[in-house]
């Protein structure tokens, strides 16, 4: 007998033990339950399996819809982060233009400021030259 038969005996023991008397249960309830214990075992057992049937298939039926509707979900989600997207660059365009126009509108500014100058310089000018007009004109109509 090889060294190890003790573990292995020792291990096997219980399920020799299970099988047998599982054995002698089947043979007894066959032997001991009439025709019609064992119809309404057998009905019953269908039953329940239908229940258990019944029960998987209206889970699997929830499962399905859950994921229809997360799938549902994550796509309106794609939308909308897409949106959002298209949203954010177009507001991204929209400041870099802005700032594009503001600081068109200060170099515009500027050169006001540096030509007010020269305008406030023509405009004297030529408010000096009106002036020496109707100097002229008035020593003109004096002497005639």
């Amino acid at each position: 007998m090889p060294f190890y038969w003790p573990y292995v005996a020792a291990f096997i023991s219980p399920f020799l033990s299970a099988a047998s008397a599982w054995a002698l249960m089947r043979y007894t309830r066959s032997y001991a339950e009439g025709k019609e214990q064992r119809i309404a075992r057998e009905k019953a057992e269908e039953t329940w399996r239908q229940g258990r049937i019944d029960a998987e298939k209206a889970l699997n039926d929830k499962i399905n819809e859950v994921q229809k509707d997360r799938l549902e979900a994550k796509l309106t989600f794609e939308k909308d982060f897409a949106a959002i997207t298209d949203i954010l660059e177009e507001s991204t365009e929209a400041h870099k233009l802005l700032a594009a126009i503001a600081a068109d509108s200060k170099n515009h500014e500027k050169w006001l400021d540096r030509h007010d100058g020269d305008l406030d310089k023509l405009e004297q000018k030529l408010e000096n030259m009106h002036n020496n007009i109707l100097q002229l004109t008035r020593d003109h109509a004096r002497n005639s």
